[in-house]
């Protein structure tokens, strides 16, 4: 939905509804140097499998231009998935001698819950001969992640994967299940960031950039399970600066050439029971590269850092 409040100011919504469920298929089994030569419609674990899902995606984007230089944009969104498996025949193992795929029941489910506010201040202007554009902005962030996983692997249900007979053992009530892992990650971001685009010349522009992240994360492990034997919880808190920096010199109108280094800052996993906060890792990208074209090459600088 979008409304135009003003002649300066407009205000778009979205909202997006999912919910439905579909059979699981974990696929079938590798053979020697290809897969198993079963017709194309076996599976290896149960035909009653299934996976329910639902999603919900709601927000809205909010521009204000000042004038025709001077812009500020709003956006929030906010998005929810659920899912559920019912209790599933997990694939594992193969015996190729024997043909029997290995499998034990299992279940799992989730949900992830997702914030994000973002507001920026996109701006032109010339200092004498030099054109700008400058962007300034915050975004924050918030994560809410929660899966739990049961199964039985102390008793199989094997299968003859060449000649399968489903629904020979009897499926057990999800709560009997023992738990095999389960976790709650909360994640909370800060982010601040500055970016010019200098154009010197009609052929020659540069950017630099600078981004601040600060992040906490905070893990919980309700009660022991099979991968978590300890319960408890974790906290971690990173922070970084991550610079960027770009040209583009265009020699004559069809050819452009183009550099750029950049830094990008993320957790070392969404576990950090599971890494230390020093495996907290900055991710480098040096791009160099060359673009020929007959058309008329037009280059845009993305506003968005």
């Amino acid at each position: 939905m979008s409304w135009n409040i003003s002649n300066r100011t407009d205000l778009n919504v979205s909202l997006e509804y999912t919910d439905d469920k579909r059979g699981v298929d974990f696929g079938l089994p590798a053979f020697g140097n290809g897969v198993v030569d079963v017709p194309r419609d076996r599976i290896a674990n149960e035909p009653d499998d299934a996976i329910a899902n639902k999603y919900l995606n709601v927000g809205y984007n909010l521009e204000h231009r000042f004038n025709e230089n001077w812009k500020l944009r709003n956006a929030f969104r906010y998005s929810s998935y659920d899912y559920d498996y019912n209790v599933v025949a997990l694939t594992l193992d193969f015996d190729e001698t024997t043909g029997t795929q290995e499998r034990f029941f299992a279940s799992q489910e989730g949900q992830d819950e997702n914030y994000a506010l973002q507001t920026n201040l996109l701006g032109e202007f010339a200092t004498g001969p030099i054109n700008h554009t400058l962007l300034f902005g915050v975004d924050l962030s918030r994560n809410d992640e929660r899966t739990v996983s049961v199964g039985d692997f102390d008793t199989p249900i094997p299968l003859d994967i060449f000649n399968p007979v489903y629904r020979r053992f009897p499926k057990p009530n999800e709560g009997t299940l023992p738990t095999i892992q389960g976790d709650e990650i909360t994640s909370n971001r800060l982010g601040i960031y500055v970016q010019d685009q200098i154009s010197l010349f009609d052929n020659l522009k540069l950017l630099a950039g600078l981004r601040y992240d600060t992040v906490e994360q905070k893990t919980v492990i309700p009660e022991a399970t099979l991968f978590d034997p300890e319960p408890g919880e974790q906290t971690q808190n990173n922070d970084a600066l991550s610079p960027r920096v770009g040209i583009v010199y265009q020699p004559i109108e069809p050819l452009s050439l183009y550099a750029s280094y950049s830094k990008s800052f993320n957790l070392c996993g969404s576990i950090p029971r599971r890494c230390s906060a020093s495996d907290a890792r900055m991710s480098e990208y040096i791009h160099k590269s060359h673009n020929v074209t007959v058309l008329l090459h037009h280059l845009v600088f993305p506003a968005k850092y």
